[in-house]
């Protein structure tokens, strides 16, 4: 049997998955799926990965929000990437019977870009981060997560599917009062963000773009998760 391993970053991210029973339950995943919400970052990703490995996921799943570098790009774009890229210079492929059998069966409207992901060791967050990144990898996105993920997958010989939707596009810097906001496990410290905003109003602005923009690629996810979760569609 196919089971499929999905490691996300944030709690936010997984939510996105999530589907109403037939009884009006509480909201789950197929139980042929296993979610691991790892924090941020490439090390807790890889922790996750292995464990859900060692439960017996037989493919992994890279799932949730990305930066965009290609300046073309928009929030809420999909990500669906053909391989995951290294600053050492290792690069994974994707699988792409499994990425092409989504992106098949997507509905109409998605916005949707088949590109190079690089994996990051730390926050982008300044638009010349992302110039630079877009110089030196000609990758379209960028995120924390996916290196740690796919590395996983290549040790085990798993197949790997990284769909990932920008939320922060290349024009878009991140605000410094949302980054400190944020914990090691990803979730939001509201104090924290008050705080910040309370020393640097400025940052009012640039945070209820970043909403919008969130709020974009939470819908995006959203939307495709049906597909994602059909094991039609699974290797």
């Amino acid at each position: 049997m196919s089971r499929i391993g999905v490691v996300s970053a944030l709690p936010l991210e997984a939510r996105c998955l999530r589907r109403r029973g037939l009884l009006g339950g509480l909201p789950a995943w197929p139980a042929e799926t296993m979610v691991g919400i790892s924090g941020p970052g490439r090390t807790r990703a890889r922790s996750t990965a292995e464990r859900l490995v060692a439960q017996g996921a037989t493919s992994l799943l890279s799932w949730g929000l990305a930066g965009g570098l290609d300046p073309e790009i928009a929030p809420g774009t999909l990500i669906a990437a053909d391989q995951v890229m290294t600053a050492g210079g290792t690069n994974y492929p994707t699988d792409k019977a499994w990425r092409h059998g989504v992106l098949a069966a997507l509905p109409a409207g998605v916005a949707v870009v088949e590109g190079p992901l690089f994996a990051s060791e730390g926050i982008v967050a300044t638009c010349a981060q992302k110039a630079i990144l877009l110089h030196h990898y000609a990758a379209v996105a960028v995120d924390m997560e996916s290196g740690g993920i796919a590395r996983v997958a290549s040790r085990y010989g798993l197949p790997l599917l990284v769909l990932r939707v920008v939320v922060d596009p290349a024009a878009m810097a991140m605000p410094p009062a949302f980054a400190e906001a944020v914990d090691k496990r990803g979730a939001l410290r509201l104090t924290h963000l008050i705080n910040g905003l309370m020393r640097r109003p400025a940052m009012l602005w640039p945070l209820l773009q970043l909403a919008y923009s969130a709020r974009l690629a939470t819908s995006t996810l959203r939307r495709i998760a049906p597909i994602v979760m059909d094991s039609g569609t699974w290797p």
